[in-house]
C-alpha cells in the first residue's frame, strides 16, 4: 500500500550519517549502506546491518580511505564496488572490497580514469564487445555522462552515454531494463 510501517535502521545507528547507496547482500541478506560525505568528524564508509532486524553489525568497508562513498554494488565476482568522490577536488574512483570480509582490494577504477569526476551510481551490465562478459557502467555526475569499464580489469572502455545526451543532467542512479 505504500503506508509507513516502521523505521528499519535508526538515525545514527553505527554512526550512520548522510546515507546514499543501499542494497541487500546477495550472499548474506544483510543491508549495506554507504554513508558520509561532508564533515570532518563523520565516518565515510559502508556500514552493514542485519537484513531482518536492522541492527548494526559492523563498519564493513575496511581501509581504502573513502572520501565520499556514493553508489554501491556487489559485482559478479561477489566483491563490493564503491563509487567514491573526493570533494572538493572532484576526483572520482571505484574502490573494491572483498564481498565477505570488507577488506580493501584496491581501486578497480583509478582516480580520474576516463575522466571520472564524481561517480554516483554503478551497475554491471552486458558488454557490447563480449556477450559473455558484464562491464561496469558508472554515472559520472559532473561529466553528465555514463562511462564504461571492463568488468574484469577495470580498464576504461569509453563513454557509453555521451555528455548530456537526451537531456541527461545531474544523474544519480542507473539500471538496465529487461530488454
Amino acid at each position: 500500500t505504500g503506508d509507513f510501517i516502521d523505521t528499519f535502521v535508526s538515525k545514527g545507528s553505527g554512526e550512520l550519517n548522510q546515507p546514499y547507496g543501499i542494497l541487500f547482500g546477495p550472499h548474506d541478506g544483510d543491508l549495506y549502506v554507504s554513508t558520509g560525505e561532508f564533515g570532518k568528524n563523520e565516518i565515510k564508509t559502508v556500514l552493514r546491518f542485519d537484513g531482518e532486524t536492522g541492527a548494526f553489525i559492523e563498519n564493513f568497508a575496511k581501509g581504502g580511505n573513502l572520501k565520499s562513498p556514493r553508489g554501491i554494488i556487489f559485482g559478479p565476482d561477489g566483491d563490493l564496488y564503491v563509487a567514491d568522490r573526493n570533494l572538493p577536488a572532484q576526483e572520482g574512483r571505484v574502490a573494491r572490497f572483498d564481498g565477505r570480509t570488507g577488506e580493501y582490494r584496491g581501486d578497480f577504477v583509478p582516480l580520474l580514469s576516463g575522466g571520472l569526476l564524481q561517480p554516483t551510481g554503478l551497475v554491471f551490465g552486458p558488454s557490447p564487445d563480449d556477450l559473455g562478459r558484464l562491464d561496469l557502467y558508472v554515472l559520472n555526475q559532473v561529466g553528465q555522462n555514463i562511462l564504461r569499464y571492463h568488468g574484469e580489469t577495470g580498464a576504461f572502455l569509453g563513454e557509453f552515454v555521451t555528455h548530456r545526451s537526451g537531456g541527461l543532467e545531474g544523474p544519480g542512479g542507473l539500471t538496465f531494463g529487461p530488454d
